[in-house]
């Protein structure tokens, strides 16, 4: 994961044949980051989870989804996105409908897109062992679909009704982002527009006392100058008495 963390998946059934899939987050210290949880939401017969971290911090599980133990020819393939906190983006999402499937891998692409491998394990008509690339796009939108059938068609629109999903998920999340950084920056504003404010008033205080603090200097200055204009005047008054006194 983007954080250092990892996401560990594993297949698990009970006495009734039940097969589901879970994961469990973990922190880079390998602490468990809150409790287990399913990733898949409908069918019994799931299992071989694979799982990739994508670069936005998301990642997607993909499993087969075997609707028939004894002939694999109607397994499938589906997957799911969840958010790095564990919480699920869109819904559960068709990666393929109509091959038999093994070796299921999914690998992230450094656009935000992942591709998910796998092969054909048998055919009941003889047909060779085959590999398949499936591409999706950032996030799970299919970028090319085999429609032959009706059900090919429903489980594009339900690919595309997953992308749409996605898309108003991430729409949501990066309106509330940009709301909370323009309260930040209106916030901001006001803290700079505050903060001159202050300093204006500062400065003015400042000028204030330099202003007080010269005319103290001055009129200590002039009352200087006339204490020691008057001392001398003393000085010359007595010399003229004493003259006076001699004649």
């Amino acid at each position: 994961m983007a954080d250092g963390g990892f996401v560990i998946t594993w297949g698990s059934s009970n006495l009734t044949s039940i097969h589901n899939v879970f994961g469990q987050r973990f922190t880079a210290d390998g602490i468990a980051e809150g409790s287990e949880f399913q990733v898949d939401t409908t069918g019994i017969r799931h299992m071989q989870p694979s799982m990739a971290a994508m670069a936005d911090g998301d990642f997607v599980v993909v499993w087969f989804n075997d609707t028939n133990a004894q002939l694999q020819s109607e397994n499938s393939i589906f997957g799911q996105r969840f958010a790095s906190d564990g919480s699920r983006v869109g819904d559960q999402f068709k990666v393929s409908t109509s091959e038999p499937n093994n070796n299921l891998h999914i690998r992230a692409l450094p656009d935000g897109g992942f591709i998910v491998s796998y092969d054909s394990h048998y055919s009941a008509s003889g047909e060779p062992v085959r590999a398949y690339l499936q591409q999706f796009l950032a996030p799970s939108s299919v970028l090319s679909a085999r429609i032959k059938t009706n059900a090919d068609a429903s489980d594009t629109i339900g690919i595309i009704d997953n992308g749409i999903s996605f898309i108003n998920t991430k729409r949501s999340s990066l309106g509330a982002t940009i709301n909370r950084l323009e309260y930040a920056a209106d916030n901001l504003t006001d803290i700079a527009q505050n903060t001159d404010a202050a300093r204006s008033r500062i400065l003015d205080t400042d000028y204030a006392l330099e202003t007080t603090e010269l005319a103290r200097t001055q009129i200590i200055q002039q009352a200087a100058t006339a204490m020691l204009t008057q001392a001398n005047q003393q000085g010359q008054q007595i010399l003229e008495l004493l003259k006076a006194m001699d004649y």
